[in-house]
């Protein structure tokens, strides 16, 4: 599972409105400028976010919709990819006709399912509290 810098990217920029929550909107120019990425790249990344309710727009800028603990990287990353998973047949079985003798799928599944659980306890709260440890 390769992660495309559309994910990795939002990633980055929801840490940025996480460290701001409960202080002030955050414009677009800021973001791009402490991540290093384009304003056109970046506006197209925050619209997914935008209309999955992650984000909202204030004032020119943004800010979550939710305190960054309750925003997991699972959300992020499954609204900017879509679904990532090894092989097809990991999360739809029904698609192969070989799935129920398949001895690889298992594998398949084992993979897919530690991947969303490692993601869904992992929080934007999460990588605040990493930033302060390896800045501090």
């Amino acid at each position: 599972m390769k992660l495309s810098t559309r994910a990795r990217y939002g990633l980055r920029a929801m840490i940025v409105l996480a460290e701001n929550f409960d202080k002030k909107p955050v414009l677009l120019k800021e973001i791009a400028k402490e991540e290093g990425l384009s304003m056109k790249y970046l506006d197209h990344i925050l619209r997914p976010l935008k209309a999955k309710n992650l984000v909202r727009r204030v004032h020119n800028g943004y800010v979550l919709t939710k305190k960054p603990r309750n925003i997991s990287s699972y959300e992020i990353i499954s609204t900017l990819e879509g679904d990532n998973y090894p092989v097809e047949c990991a999360m739809h079985p029904e698609n192969c006709d070989k799935s129920k003798q398949c001895v690889t799928r298992d594998l398949w599944k084992k993979i897919n399912d530690s991947y969303i659980e490692i993601l869904s306890k992992s929080t934007l709260a999460d990588f605040i509290n990493k930033k302060g440890e390896k800045n501090g």
